[in-house]
Order: C-alpha cells, then structure tokens, then sequence
C-alpha cells in the first residue's frame, strides 16, 4: 500500500515566476525526471501554485510512494543533477520553516 502528502510551502517575494518556470520545464527533462522518481520510489508527483493578494502564493506538492520517509530521505541524499537543483530551488524560492502538511483525507492506493 502506497503513502500519500501533500505540503504547502509559502513562495518567498519575487521568486514566484523562477520557480514555476524551473518546475513548468521539468517536461523536457524527463529522463532525468524518471531517474530521480525511481531513486526516491516515488510512484506520483504532483506540483500546484495557489495564487495569493492577501496571504502571498503558495506552491503544493502531492507525493505519492510506497514509503514517504524513505523517499524522501533517499531524495535528501540525492547527487542527481534534477534532485540537486530542485533542492537548491526550494531552498532559495519557498519558506521551508513554514512549510505545513495539509491533512489527508483520502487517496486511493
């Protein structure tokens, strides 16, 4: 059986557009793409931007694997060239510290 998350971290100011470009092209990487699902284990992923006046833009990520911590420590340890530069991004572009994990109700597994 499969685990599923989905965690919302807060864009910083001005650095919307860099991520969602970074992330829209990750079509034309998806060689290296598969190589790092496949490392992590990752059966599905999933990118979304929730676009704020009041509280500022969002950026969720829905993840899909059969052991979330064990994907997500082997994707922390990563020396692939995507996984790097995603991280490298993340830290640069969202709020890590405020980052919340939305609460799941359902998945199918």
């Amino acid at each position: 059986m499969s685990e599923a998350q989905c965690i919302k971290y807060p864009v910083k100011p001005g650095h919307r557009e860099a991520l969602v470009n970074w992330i829209a092209r990750l079509g034309d990487r998806s060689t290296e793409l598969v190589e790092a699902m496949a490392e992590g284990g990752l059966g599905a992923e999933a990118v979304f931007l929730e676009r704020g006046a009041e509280s500022g833009d969002h950026l969720l990520i829905y993840t899909r694997a059969k052991d979330l911590k064990v994907a997500m420590e082997a994707l922390s340890k990563s020396k692939l060239p995507l996984v790097k530069e995603f991280n490298q991004l993340m830290a640069e572009s969202v709020d890590l510290e405020n980052a919340v994990s939305l609460e799941l109700i359902y998945h199918t597994p």
